[in-house]
């Protein structure tokens, strides 16, 4: 290529990454003004590990055991996201605005690492611009960007781009520094989110030859990736050590096949959410059952599987490429090995859409005859639409009451958005509007407990004793170990000189108890004590 050639490349290039930086910040910069939500709350503004730089060695000698407090466990070892918040804290104390601004950073790391592995697949600006673009833009990415307790899918990815490229230059150069390092890469990337493990099999099965010389090549693979591997094992080995004590995820084989119907289908919305994005909530009713109103789970089905077979079927080099990342990072997703959080989240998605974006592309390029004005207006028009969605869903995670309400808005039957959104109001004082959103819960779940406490700790402050126990029985009807419960019934029992009638609720208080009341233990044991005395 001439030099005149290659300085026009090299300025087109540059100005496509710096429109792409533009469209991607520009797209989120509504999602400055959020504040913290969700689970933002218990693993950021909450946590006084972040508080304090003396915590620094917790960060690494302890997992991340998120939901300890409502009795359900969800360990995890992700120590270098962890950092991130304990350093942000110095930086920006409980301001979200740092928080927000560092994940949208972050989102445009990855697109840029994203548009650089595109610039040398397609070995063109254009093609690679709108890759990177698709994925920076694509509303169903907001909830990773908006959310900050999201961000180890951010980090896991970046390092993950960053330890494939080294990897990359380590097999072309054949320094065994690169492939050290790249290791070290995928180290931090395993430090960030355990899913980042899936580099490792890509590495291995991406360029893979005939049947014939694959003996030769995986020895290959198994010599270059030896630091990987290795780096793989370390982190198995702290993470064993660090989660010892706490409750781990396990395969849970009794309840496989129930998960695997599920996937019936989570993958089915998945592609729907990708597709069509109007309808991506931050809770998704996964049913646990097959019925006669699910038949168009098999023609979608099979769908999805005819299209994957003509993609790969057409031997483009980068479509299979992008289907094999996309199937592999799906495989941490597919409930194999129960997800604790949830079955289905769009977050989980960030790591597989990086490769279907490459799909989408690739075969874009496969149709070059087509009207090139056509293909530019028509992709115009996609790209004003999920931008216009992006921005618009970027404003459901301005904070708590705004995220409830739109899982409401998607899921009118949600008796999770309707019990959080009353959490919310009644934190807020709003006692009218919490009442209304406790009994929008109980109109589609007559039995849901915690709707059913709350409405009784309402009654029990404006002293309406009669409706408040009316309530708590309720609950206890409905969950006969609601500890919560339990302890407000007895309490009131005894308010109302019915102590013989609150001794059985503390005891079976005492069987039920969560880590969340353990401050509550000597209390109760005092108050068994004395009802003993005063009764037997």
């Amino acid at each position: 290529m001439p030099a005149e050639g290659i300085t026009r490349y090299r300025y087109t290039k540059l100005l496509f990454g710096v429109l792409l930086a533009v469209i991607v910040c520009g797209v989120y910069c509504n999602s400055l003004n959020n504040g913290f939500v969700w689970d933002d709350h218990e693993i950021i503004v909450d946590n006084p590990v972040n508080k304090d730089w003396s915590n620094i060695g917790l960060v690494f000698r302890q997992p991340d055991d998120l939901m300890r407090g409502a009795g359900v466990s969800a360990p995890f070892y992700r120590p270098v996201n962890r950092l991130s918040y304990l350093v942000d804290y110095q930086l920006y104390g409980v301001n979200p605005l740092g928080y927000h601004a560092e994940n949208v950073l972050l989102h445009l790391a990855v697109v840029c690492c994203l548009y650089l592995l595109a610039l040398r697949l397609f070995g063109a600006p254009a093609p690679a611009f709108v890759a990177a673009l698709l994925f920076g833009i694509h509303p169903i990415n907001a909830e990773t960007v908006n959310l900050v307790s999201a961000r180890n899918n951010l980090l896991a990815a970046l390092f993950v781009f960053l330890s494939f490229f080294v990897f990359n230059r380590a097999s072309k150069t054949g320094q065994k520094v690169f492939f050290l390092l790249s290791g070290v890469l995928f180290f931090l990337a395993l430090l960030c989110k355990e899913t980042a493990l899936m580099l490792l099999p890509f590495l291995f099965v991406y360029d893979l030859p005939a049947i014939g010389a694959l003996r030769g090549r995986l020895w290959d693979k198994l010599v270059s990736t030896f630091p990987l591997i290795f780096f793989a094992g370390i982190y198995f080995a702290l993470r064993s050590a660090v989660l010892t004590g706490s409750s781990r995820m396990s395969l849970d084989l009794g309840r496989l096949g129930h998960r695997m119907l599920q996937n019936l289908f989570v993958m089915p919305r998945y592609l729907e959410n990708l597709l069509l994005p109007l309808r991506l909530n931050v809770d998704y009713q996964v049913p646990s059952e097959l019925k006669a109103a699910d038949w168009w789970l098999t023609p979608v089905w099979c769908f999805v599987v005819a299209g994957v077979v003509l993609l790969w079927r057409t031997g483009r080099p980068v479509t299979r490429a992008g289907l094999v990342w996309c199937a592999i990072n799906l495989f941490p997703i597919a409930n194999v090995i129960p997800i604790p959080s949830a079955p289905l989240a769009d977050r989980f998605m960030y790591l597989p859409l990086l490769g279907l974006c490459l799909v989408v592309v690739d075969q874009g390029l496969s149709y070059g005859q087509r009207p090139r004005n056509f293909a530019l207006g028509a992709g115009a028009i996609l790209a004003i639409f999920l931008m216009t969605l992006t921005v618009r869903r970027n404003l459901d995670w301005l904070d708590d009451c705004s995220l409830f309400a739109s899982a409401i808005r998607v899921a009118p039957d949600s008796t999770w958005g309707y019990y959080n959104l009353g959490a919310v109001l009644l934190d807020k004082q709003d006692l009218a509007g919490a009442t209304h959103a406790f009994l929008a819960a109980l109109r589609v779940d007559p039995k849901h407990s915690g709707s059913l406490f709350q409405l009784a700790s309402i009654q029990l402050n404006a002293q309406s004793y009669q409706e408040a126990e009316r309530y708590l029985r309720l609950a206890l009807q409905a969950d006969p170990g609601h500890a919560e419960s339990l302890f407000n019934l007895a309490v009131l029992l005894e308010k109302l000189d019915r102590g013989r009638e609150a001794l059985p609720l503390y005891e079976t208080f005492l069987t039920n108890v969560s880590a969340k009341y353990e401050s509550l233990l000597p209390k109760v044991r005092s108050r068994i004590a004395q009802l003993h005395k005063q009764y037997d």
